[in-house]
């Protein structure tokens, strides 16, 4: 009966890699596995990506071809033939990899790009003890996503790619301990599809950060959560104009501009933010 399966879910437990028979599951639709780890997500109480190791896939994974969505892959664990394969999944519009390293970033990339035509979510994780997302390809041309919605990135970047700051079609975007500073948001700016925006648990390393004014024209929502480092954030007048919700948690900071946001009606700060006007 299980050749008629079509969702299987074996998330945050113990299994760091699936069977072979996994890859006789013709129907399958979404496959999520994860492995579950202890980490110090200030969202490890939800269900959130950040916290959870990738399982590796077994040789002939490209034999699931009618599979959507297909997350956490450990590509750290996996062979290089294995990541080249699941380019072969031209289907996907669901894909979340972690263990990304500069020794397998160009399998990632070229897998990505093979993929890139249906991608609507994706998330992508560096490997916890040497991983780094600076290898990825930052170009325009390098990687087009012309469909994808939601993006969460965790590890440190270096800079924004720009397959992500010139997306047309971006509505989400994630970060966990990425590192970077002002001048790496404000190349976010621009998206003119974006609704969410989420700066977790040191994704933003500055003492200050500014929304000025008219730019995030559409964003809604907005959560600054776990930065330690940030001391004030600003909104400059006619900044983030359409924001309805911001939370900010785990942060020590001084809020200034709030008189701004007009549309705000859902403040959720916790006892460390200050708002000062």
């Amino acid at each position: 009966m299980l050749m008629f399966l079509q969702l299987l879910n074996v998330r945050k437990t113990q299994i760091k890699r699936l069977p072979s028979e996994i890859t006789r599951l013709e129907r399958l639709q979404i496959l999520s596995a994860s492995r579950k780890t202890e980490d110090s997500c200030h969202y490890r109480n939800k269900q959130c990506s950040c916290n959870s190791e990738g399982v590796t896939v077994p040789k002939g994974v490209e034999n699931i071809e009618n599979i959507e969505g297909l997350e956490i892959v450990d590509v750290k664990g996996s062979t290089h033939s294995t990541i080249k394969h699941l380019g072969k999944l031209i289907r996907l519009k669901y894909l979340g990899l972690t263990g990304l390293t500069r020794e397998n970033s160009k399998e990632v990339s070229n897998t990505l790009q093979k993929l890139s035509p249906s991608l609507i979510y994706l998330y992508l994780g560096a490997c916890q003890k040497n991983g780094t997302l600076c290898w990825l390809p930052t170009h325009m041309g390098s990687l087009q996503f012309p469909r994808l919605q939601t993006i969460k990135l965790y590890g440190h970047i270096g800079t924004m790619p720009e397959w992500i700051s010139n997306s047309l079609t971006l509505s989400v975007v994630k970060l966990h301990r990425t590192s970077l500073q002002q001048k790496n948001i404000r190349t976010l700016e621009g998206i003119h599809s974006l609704i969410t925006l989420a700066l977790l648990d040191s994704s933003y390393i500055g003492d200050e950060l500014v929304f000025y004014s008219g730019t995030f024209r559409s964003l809604q929502r907005l959560e600054l959560v776990g930065l330690r480092n940030l001391e004030a954030v600003r909104f400059q007048e006619k900044a983030v104009h359409r924001v309805q919700e911001i939370t900010i948690k785990s942060c020590r900071l001084s809020l200034f501009g709030k008189r701004n946001l007009q549309r705000l009606w859902n403040a959720c700060f916790d006892s460390g933010v200050k708002v000062v006007d």
